[in-house]
């Protein structure tokens, strides 16, 4: 009797697995996006940043001038902005920022 409760008790136990597995496979992503797009201040120019390449200190450093000018850029309505918690940073590179408004963080027309 005893080896029939230790036999249906490891199918059980199996089904249990198996089912646990299934789910943890199908569940849902987390939605977070594998890319982000940043924008040079100084150029202009978008970049298409994977998670890697998009960790570190704000700004980044840009790829093609070496220089530290790269923000997250946010797209609404058709128009880009940067986001409001980097207006300090963004006025302290006045000189170097040819494409954003530090008012309303929007790109310059």
């Amino acid at each position: 009797m005893s080896g029939k409760i230790r036999v249906i008790g490891g199918i059980v136990l199996a089904v249990a697995v198996a089912l646990l597995l299934v789910w943890w496979l199908s569940k849902p992503s987390t939605g977070l996006p594998s890319r982000f797009e940043f924008v040079c201040v100084e150029t202009g120019k978008v970049y298409n940043l994977t998670r890697a390449e998009a960790a570190g200190v704000l700004p980044l450093k840009n790829p093609d001038t070496g220089r530290r000018s790269l923000f997250p850029l946010t797209v609404r309505d058709g128009k880009q902005f940067i986001d409001q918690r980097y207006r300090d940073s963004l006025e302290q590179m006045k000189d170097e920022n040819k494409f954003f408004d530090t008012t309303t963080m929007a790109r310059k027309q």
